[in-house]
């Protein structure tokens, strides 16, 4: 990293966005736009949407590059962008392009922490809570400021019953936990049959919701 521009030349709002990034993994320039539209409330025009990805590309904090059809350019987090955001960078960890098969999750999950933090949750991303989840992570832990705490999946392909099933119930019994549920119609109704194996006790804590269609990719 060339320390004569980084960090002096970045505000506190590109290096926010930068742990943004870092948190999710990677996110479109549609996501880019909300965030600083709707976190930090600095919307920009296309035109300076763009030189702000560049200017982070420059400086080594992201990867970008147009992956997916109809998603325009894919953000992701360099090494070095992980530091910032204060992981740690396993030897041999890769934190080049990433893989197609989780791209859509991380996507869609990046969309879904803004719908939390809009309704003033704050957000815990995956991995941040590898300390505290050893059986099961988690996608993501939103805290409200009145103390309650919900526990996100997003649920694009169909697990399979019993490991479905078993998931829950470790996301349960591993604290007091409300567990909400983001699916696709395909998956909505795998997550509510199994959730309607649950105890009654357990019932009542998940919740499932339909990702919204704007956000689906």
């Amino acid at each position: 990293m060339n320390k004569k521009k980084y960090p002096k030349h970045l505000s506190l709002r590109d290096i926010e966005v930068v742990v943004f990034i870092a948190e999710a993994g990677a996110i479109s320039l549609s996501t880019l736009s909300k965030v600083l539209e709707q976190k930090f409330k600095t919307p920009l025009e296309a035109r300076g949407l763009r030189a702000l990805a560049h200017r982070l590309a420059e400086y080594g904090l992201i990867g970008k590059e147009r992956i997916l059809a109809g998603t325009g350019s894919i953000l992701w987090p360099t090494a070095e962008a992980l530091k910032l955001a204060g992981f740690k960078v396993n030897r041999g960890e890769r934190t080049d392009r990433p893989a197609l098969a989780s791209l859509r999750h991380s996507l869609i999950l990046a969309e879904i922490r803004l719908i939390y933090e809009l309704k003033g949750a704050k957000w815990c991303c995956e991995r941040a809570l590898r300390n505290d989840f050893t059986d099961h992570l988690p996608d993501g832990l939103a805290t409200f400021p009145g103390g309650e705490q919900v526990l996100v999946e997003v649920e694009l392909t169909a697990k399979e019953s019993n490991r479905l099933r078993n998931i829950m119930i470790t996301n349960l019994e591993s604290g007091d936990f409300l567990i909400n549920y983001w699916t696709t119609p395909e998956t909505f109704s795998v997550v509510e049959k199994q959730r309607l194996n649950l105890p009654k006790s357990y019932q009542d804590r998940v919740c499932i919701h339909l990702i919204p269609e704007e956000v689906y990719v």
